[in-house]
């Protein structure tokens, strides 16, 4: 993905990849739940046929709560990360089928990323996207990708971040480790940018 914006993994990350038809091991990393999760959005084997897989998790310094407050509220987003995203346009109601156009600042990137919601459980704080558009990054050109985000409460006022992504490289082949580094440390790091954002103003999202 390109939004490349490297942040020193948490100690304790988990980092994963495969390549191929059989993606049991990156579903089993995001436990049972996300796997119900990857069904409801109507993913297939078929469909990950020569697609990579790469998954991580991070912990986050804020409450379970309120880091799913902002992603329950896509037009947090130009807020709780300024400086990296500019503006958000929504194109649908809020729920599954919804179209999300994120601005970059142009200080960090030309154009804009471009996702359509697949499926949300609150129940589960479960998350999957695809990605329809994204500048052309460090990670090189994908012809497609995916993501399922799903948070855990760790604590009080800590929780933790996996994260799985499935793609496709418009050259084929897996991404080496250097380039998923720089994919992870893309969707991450705007966790971080929330997780700071949220650490300095204590009062929000609540």
């Amino acid at each position: 993905m390109g939004l490349a914006l490297p942040e020193a993994a948490v100690p304790g990350t988990k980092l994963g990849h495969k390549l191929g038809l059989d993606t049991v091991a990156g579903k089993e990393a995001l436990d049972d739940t996300t796997k119900d999760g990857a069904k409801k959005g109507g993913s297939s084997r078929s469909r990950l046929i020569h697609m990579g897989q790469v998954w991580s998790k991070r912990s986050i310094a804020v409450s379970l709560e309120r880091l799913w407050n902002v992603f329950s509220d896509p037009l947090a987003m130009p807020k709780v990360c300024a400086g990296f995203f500019d503006a958000i346009e929504l194109e649908g109601d809020g729920g599954p089928g919804t179209i999300s156009i994120l601005k970059f600042n142009p200080a960090i990137k030309q154009g804009s990323y471009k996702t359509r919601l697949v499926a949300r459980d609150d129940a589960t704080h479960f998350i999957k996207s695809e990605v329809l558009h994204v500048p052309l990054g460090r990670a090189g050109k994908m012809k497609s990708q995916s993501t399922e985000m799903k948070f855990e409460a760790a604590g009080v006022s800590s929780c933790v971040a996996k994260l799985k992504l499935d793609y496709e490289l418009e050259e084929g082949g897996p991404l080496s480790p250097e380039k998923e580094k720089i994919v992870l440390d893309g969707y991450f790091g705007m966790i971080k940018r929330i997780e700071d954002y949220l650490i300095a103003h204590p009062t929000e999202y609540v």
